[in-house]
């Protein structure tokens, strides 16, 4: 029934009709902003975290939208996403890359562990100066 429904709709929305992702549009979205903790100040974007290995371009931390083509790009050679899950699956879900996390052992047992059944979403807000 899944392979149906799959063949159904690929009949009726041909890939060529469908549009490619926004990558520009994209890194401005919420999602990826918050996901990697950037804040708009006065010149642009800043990353919270200092730490450059949490970026994969060397400008991550300052720009958005570099930091989003270099994880694309790092994760459709199929590195890093083990290092990296939530931004892998994000980007995977929003059409930007394919492939699954099966070969990530360390986050396989983390979800074997946890189980994880539901969300909880924690509202902070920070102001800065």
């Amino acid at each position: 029934m899944r392979r149906f429904i799959i063949c159904l709709i690929a009949l009726l929305f041909p890939i060529s009709a469908m549009a490619a992702p926004d990558v520009s549009e994209f890194a401005q979205s919420s999602e990826w902003l918050k996901l990697l903790h950037y804040y708009k100040n006065f010149s642009g974007y800043r990353g919270l975290i200092h730490t450059q290995d949490f970026y994969i371009s060397p400008e991550g931390r300052y720009n958005p939208e570099t930091e989003l083509k270099a994880e694309i790009a790092e994760f459709a050679a199929g590195d890093s996403k083990c290092r990296f899950p939530a931004r892998f699956n994000l980007l995977k879900d929003s059409g930007f890359i394919c492939g699954d996390l099966a070969d990530c052992k360390e986050y396989q047992e983390f979800m074997k562990d946890v189980q994880p059944n539901g969300v909880t979403l924690f509202i902070y807000r920070c102001i800065y100066e």
